[in-house]
């Protein structure tokens, strides 16, 4: 599984830069984002070439999946903690079960008052 990982992250390099030195003209094009809010600002921003773009929302999301697994893996090593732990006690308790004395007491029944069985109520 790991080497299959680093040929997808090969490959996915490889056509990455495949793409950019193929759109080189176009990536280099200024772009001028703006913001326009009625009646309150207008806002724009320096002039910035696309790859630029592109890249930025490329790590934007590289950080926050990362963040989000991050979060996950902090969630599950919670989680094995609490069942390591529960599952030390359960251990503790059967070995203490299993120490135990065995003790052979005859089975006594509990009397209970019963009427003749040829009685009826």
């Amino acid at each position: 599984m790991r080497y299959l990982k680093v040929v997808f992250l090969a490959l996915f390099f490889v056509i990455s830069i495949l793409f950019f030195s193929q759109n080189n003209e176009v990536l280099s094009q200024a772009l001028v984002l703006r913001l326009s809010v009625p009646y309150v600002t207008d806002l724009h921003s320096v002039p910035l070439p696309l790859y630029l773009l592109v890249l930025g929302g490329f790590l934007f999301g590289a950080v926050l999946t990362l963040l989000y697994l991050a979060a996950d893996k902090i969630r599950a090593v919670k989680q094995l903690r609490e069942c390591r732990t529960r599952m030390a006690g359960l251990e503790q308790e059967l070995n203490s079960l299993r120490n135990m004395p065995i003790t052979e007491e005859p089975y006594a029944p509990t009397t209970e008052p019963v009427g003749e069985e040829g009685e009826k109520s």
